[in-house]
């Protein structure tokens, strides 16, 4: 088998769990990856084929009046042999779209695997619902992280027949075979806050919690928070700009000291989770309807570190 998997980009530091979807494919299948942008990390230990799309003024004309008119009329240049792969693999709802403007009557079978945005937000933007009708007539399996998830498909008009639920799962090489002893995580209390500053994130909920706990109790805490706002939309700068004034506030606490960085790579925050006791995890509906795709895979790896997890 062929899967050619496509991705807006290979890959972010905060999608680790795409990686684990293609390098845990079983023996025998043979990989490629079809992405607008290659960013350098880890995962370019992973030696498969890798196409890179040259933005062209045709694809972007082609995209304008495909997205603005009720029908497709221009099908985008190829920038691959679609005819060597069984299997197109898009990885979000979005991408299945771009996707489907290249491959449409193409006889490869096509999956789709959608994530928490393609649920919350896209819908709800102009024109997204017609998208997402040729999308589910289109291709052959509809994939998310689980059966919320898979409820949520068939609302918004996902036919039954073609909802699979796969959880995302991590490498299991990567179980703490030896856990650090909860004496030495106590006193200070080790914490540790890992993600996006995205709304649905919930940051300033887990900051708030964890200053009024120092503050009531008085006790000894220790803050490790990792993250950044990769976003140049003005809401999540604003975001990142009253997550800094939270810490800042937390700083003027004798009794608690905080560590923070932007993000790292896997191997890197598993370093830091055998550092820390308890991973503070919240998630809410944002404003604008993005939510999370289903279990936070970074709760899966700080439970693989024996960690205590407040979500």
């Amino acid at each position: 088998m062929r899967i050619l998997h496509s991705t807006g980009d290979w890959l972010a530091l905060t999608k680790s769990w795409i990686y684990d979807q293609v390098r845990f494919m079983p023996d025998g299948v043979e990989q490629a990856i079809w992405c607008d942008t290659r960013i350098d990390g880890p995962h370019n230990e992973w030696k498969g084929q890798v196409f890179v799309e040259r933005p062209t003024l045709y694809n972007r004309v082609a995209g304008c009046i495909n997205n603005s008119l009720e029908r497709i009329v221009m099908r985008r240049k190829v920038p691959l042999d679609f005819t060597k792969y069984n299997v197109l693999f898009s990885h979000f709802g979005y991408r299945a779209w771009h996707d489907y403007m290249y491959v449409r009557g193409l006889p490869l079978k096509k999956i789709v695997r959608f994530y928490g945005c393609d649920i919350g937000i896209t819908p709800k933007q102009p024109g997204w619902m017609d998208r997402y009708k040729r999308i589910f007539d289109a291709y052959d399996i509809l994939l998310c992280e689980g059966p919320h998830m898979a409820n949520e498909l068939k609302e918004i008009g996902a036919p039954e027949d073609k909802i699979r639920w796969v959880h995302l799962g991590i490498d299991p090489n990567l179980v703490a075979k030896e856990l650090t002893p909860v004496a030495e995580l106590v006193n200070p209390l080790c914490i540790l806050i890992a993600g996006t500053f995205s709304e649905k994130k919930g940051f300033e909920y887990a900051l708030e919690g964890i200053k009024t706990f120092a503050e009531d109790t008085n006790y000894p805490t220790r803050l490790t928070l990792i993250g950044d706002s990769p976003h140049s939309l003005c809401k999540d700068v604003c975001r990142k700009s009253n997550i800094e004034a939270l810490i800042g506030e937390m700083q003027f606490l004798r009794n608690i000291d905080i560590i923070k960085s932007t993000y790292v790579p896997l191997n890197e925050l598993y370093a830091a989770m055998k550092r820390n006791l308890v991973f503070v995890s919240p998630s809410v509906t944002a404003s604008n309807g993005d939510i999370e795709g289903g279990f936070p895979v970074t709760l899966t790896h700080a439970a693989a570190n024996g960690m205590i997890l407040i979500g």
